[in-house]
């Protein structure tokens, strides 16, 4: 059955459920507005099915990463910048649970083909402090950096975290995924191998 068969279901229910224990319309209508918001979010976080690295998404092209960012150390930099090397580009948050779940796989992933040539970037629009606490807790080997203004998330136009784009040294895009992934699988690893040309 689809999704949205479903929300739609749920919404129904809720709807007869509150009226059974709020008797003002407005105070119902407020509770089903979250539940719909709710709903409306969670294909965009929930993980995703099947293979851990969709298929070839060619209809994306070039990928214009010349959105200014910031190291953590506050300097500003260009994705644009690097270039010559396979680029992991993932958008993450620390509050986003399953953002924190992959990780470690990533990092377990960059160790393994850092040396072949792989680079890997998490980005995320927090405050670029509040990152820095939270890494203190949870280091991670790959490079993250801060979109002050939300300018390359929009560029990306990305919907759900976490969303990786593996890129190409023409920054063409290999693969997408949106939804966390286990990186450090056998199959994974040799997807990346394989875009690595090794």
């Amino acid at each position: 059955m689809s999704y949205w068969i479903v929300a739609v279901a749920i919404m129904l229910a809720a709807w007869f459920l509150l009226g059974r224990f709020l008797t003002r319309f407005a105070s119902r209508a407020l509770c089903l507005a979250a539940l719909a918001g709710l709903l409306i979010l969670v294909p965009y976080t929930a993980p995703v099915p099947g293979s851990a690295a969709a298929p070839p998404d060619s209809s994306r092209g070039d990928v214009d990463l010349s959105a200014t960012l910031l190291t953590l150390d506050g300097k500003q930099v260009s994705l644009a910048d690097n270039k010559g090397k396979v680029l992991f580009l993932n958008f993450w948050a620390t509050w986003c649970g399953p953002c924190r779940a992959e990780m470690p796989s990533m990092g377990e992933l960059y160790g393994l083909l850092k040396k072949d040539g792989l680079s890997m970037v998490a980005v995320t629009e927090e405050p670029r402090e509040l990152v820095v606490r939270y890494l203190e807790q949870h280091p991670y080997p790959f490079t993250i950096m801060i979109d002050p203004t939300g300018e390359l998330t929009r560029q990306l136009r990305i919907i759900g975290l976490p969303t990786t784009f593996v890129l190409d040294e023409g920054r063409r895009v290999i693969y997408s995924h949106v939804g966390p992934a286990e990186w450090n699988t056998p199959p994974v690893i040799d997807l990346f191998r394989e875009a690595l040309g090794e």
